[in-house]
């Protein structure tokens, strides 16, 4: 009994703690492989430093609160804004997550602008009942972006989706990184209401946000999306480096005359660079262009509806999130990619041995 008990863990730390395939020993793989044909020493070098995501505190936007007393709450019956206001005074209510928080605010957002509207477009109107409308209506107004922004960006679920030490994305495509990024479609459709806030209903799918929160807690494919950015960056920068050591020392072919050597080389560069490397890169290209870019809307869509993100969280935008800052990690990406690109070519070009038109067009395919 005690035996197969051991060897019953033991397997399941065996599951737990491999991938098979993973992304890291391809690479290392590639890179290694690298190093021996060029007969240069193989030391990895640092990977591009990854910030820690602004602390919670540093990324609350601060709202005004709205205190009622009883009888000015009675005066919203007509509004159906009662059971609302009782579930968030309830004890529950006290203690909502970011995202429930953001959805009270959202309902109760639409619900008093409509009463506003309902309540002047009667033949006689309640003045008093006006005013007090339009004074809720307006901290309400005032503060639905900072509201929007703490349902996204303070809560625990998109928080985990920017942390730091998970593992890279996997060789093979499992659905969860498109799961991921249909969840910060809507996300970012939600960052829309800030600019468009006199303008729009209250969107059905609120109602059932909770499974999408849940679903970028369990894959947290963001922060696998990063790591992967930063493990291809690391490799390839190593890789264009041996490289680059090996053609200043000496020629990788005479007169362009095909060596014994180059012919190695050129298997490397077919079978594990053109047929592991690059298409694991084209798919985590892809995947980090478009959640990237989809974050980027919102931080946008947010700072022109009037949010103004402190210090540390516009810093840690143009270093992780801002594709387009010469700072960004994804620039350090890109300039990896061109790098080793441009070494390949210088190899290659020596020994003659540039792929034809249709490797190429395979290549960018892949």
């Amino acid at each position: 009994m005690i035996r197969s008990l051991t060897v019953l863990i033991l397997c399941l730390l065996c599951l737990s703690g491999c991938e098979r395939n993973p992304p890291e020993d391809m690479l290392e793989n590639y890179t290694s492989r690298l190093s021996r044909v060029l007969e240069i020493q193989h030391d990895l070098q640092p990977a591009p430093d990854i910030p820690l995501f602004p602390l919670r505190r540093d990324r609350i936007m601060p709202t005004q609160e709205i205190r009622e007393g009883l009888i000015d709450v009675l005066n919203l019956k007509q509004c159906h804004l009662i059971q609302l206001i009782a579930e968030r005074n309830s004890s529950l209510g006290k203690v909502y997550s970011a995202s429930k928080k953001m959805v009270y605010e959202l309902k109760f957002y639409a619900a008093i602008r409509r009463c506003l509207e309902t309540v002047k477009q009667q033949d006689t109107p309640d003045p008093d009942l006006v005013k007090q409308l339009n004074d809720i209506y307006q901290i309400k107004n005032q503060n639905l972006s900072a509201e929007i922004w703490n349902g996204i960006y303070t809560s625990s679920e998109v928080e985990s989706n920017f942390s730091i030490g998970e593992q890279p994305i996997s060789l093979e495509a499992d659905g969860s990184n498109s799961s991921m990024l249909n969840a910060y479609a809507t996300l970012a459709t939600l960052s829309d209401l800030a600019l468009n806030r006199n303008t729009w209903e209250q969107p059905d799918f609120i109602q059932d946000i909770e499974p999408l929160y849940e679903k970028l807690h369990r894959n947290r494919s963001g922060a696998r999306i990063v790591a992967s950015l930063v493990l291809i960056t690391q490799h390839l920068d190593q890789a264009s480096t041996l490289i680059e050591q090996r053609l200043k020392l000496k020629p990788v072919c005479f007169n362009g005359k095909i060596s014994q050597k180059a012919k190695i080389l050129q298997n490397v560069f077919y079978k594990y660079y053109a047929g592991e490397v690059q298409p694991y890169m084209a798919n985590v290209h892809k995947h980090a262009q478009t959640w990237l870019d989809l974050n980027a809307k919102m931080f946008t869509n947010f700072t022109m509806s009037g949010i103004k993100l402190p210090p540390t969280v516009a810093a840690y935008h143009q270093r992780v999130i801002q594709r387009n800052s010469e700072q960004s990690l994804w620039s350090d990406y890109e300039s990896a990619r061109a790098r080793h690109i441009e070494a390949w070519q210088s190899v290659l070009k020596q020994c003659s041995m540039m792929p034809s038109k249709n490797s190429d067009r395979t290549q960018a395919e892949a």
